[in-house]
């Protein structure tokens, strides 16, 4: 079975069984539209709420995480995935934190990435140009 699709709120535990097993999970970092769940986070400009999800099942597998962002090369349909950081969990420490701290090292790593290649991302012009109003 390559790959197998799950929704948001039902995803963790096919997650951390996919994990166990030795197999490659991808998730996709989106930040939450409403609520007051998640972590708040500095994210383009602005703050937003996103839940640690990848940062947990690293913590509780012992997995590594790849933050990868995919870009869109001149030939249709062609793709290039470049990984941006290799985050290794540690083997004891204070759970919380890691993860609060992994999170916002991802989404860090993730705005970097979409700023220094800004055509590649034309949905971030408006959440861009709003942050850079406000400031």
């Amino acid at each position: 079975r390559l790959a197998r699709l799950h929704p948001i709120g039902d995803a963790v535990g096919p997650a951390l069984g996919a994990l166990r097993e030795g197999r490659l999970v991808l998730l996709i970092s989106e930040h939450l539209s409403s609520g007051k769940s998640g972590m708040a986070v500095e994210f383009l400009g602005r703050t937003r709420r996103f839940h640690p999800t990848g940062a947990m099942l690293s913590w509780r597998t012992r997995c590594p995480m790849a933050v990868i962002t995919c870009r869109r090369l001149d030939e249709p349909f062609h793709f290039e995935l470049r990984l941006h950081d290799w985050i290794v969990p540690p083997l004891s420490g204070d759970r919380r934190e890691w993860i609060h701290t992994t999170t916002r090292r991802v989404l860090a790593t993730l705005d970097a990435a979409i700023r220094s290649d800004f055509a590649q991302y034309p949905w971030t012009h408006e959440h861009l140009i709003a942050g850079r109003a406000r400031q």
